[in-house]
């Protein structure tokens, strides 16, 4: 009975911590701003609907925003396009190209537009965090705790097994 109350205390504690990391994305372009906080990198085409997140406040209006990764949509840049979508009709869309990579490797990026040598628009990505250890290229791969309580439930499972086996009284098949 103790080890069986262990068992259930030690796979408890071990799931009482699980790991909470996250991928923040942060744009500001002067016109646009919006933060997208997401389990893992981006590391393919995503729609994302921002929604009532900064620049979409206004009443009636809708905003997204589209990842493209290189070789999704430029093969030459990471993309992001913002676009917003206006109740009485109509939309805007802005188009923003980071390096290639930006999208899944931390740091903050800049997308510069010139004019003869003039800076007339910027726009900054800020990539921050670390993306959940369960998400990654291959799927989903179970915690630590996980695997103790699976673990844990086949012990427990034996353990029963094998007390059943070994009472005298148990009927034995014929």
């Amino acid at each position: 009975m103790k080890s069986k109350v262990l068992a259930v205390a030690v796979g408890a504690a071990l799931v009482a911590a699980p790991a909470q990391a996250a991928v923040t994305y942060a744009f500001e372009s002067g016109v646009f701003a919006f933060d997208y906080v997401s389990p893992g990198y981006v590391t393919g085409p995503l729609l994302v609907d921002l929604t009532g997140n900064a620049s979409c406040v206004a009443e009636g209006v809708t905003c997204e925003a589209r990842f493209h990764p290189d070789e999704v949509a430029s093969p030459f840049a990471d993309t992001l396009a913002f676009k917003i979508s206006y109740s009485g009709g109509g939309s805007s869309t802005g188009f923003y190209y980071f390096p290639t990579g930006a999208f899944s490797t931390p740091g903050a990026y800049e997308d510069v537009i010139t004019d003869g040598g003039v800076v007339i628009f910027r726009s900054t990505l800020t990539v921050s965090g670390q993306p959940d250890p369960g998400v990654g290229p291959g799927g989903a791969v179970p915690e630590p705790a996980t695997w103790a309580l699976m673990i844990g439930g086949l012990g427990l499972a034996g353990a029963a097994l094998r007390r059943r086996g070994a009472n005298p009284g148990a009927r034995q098949p014929a």
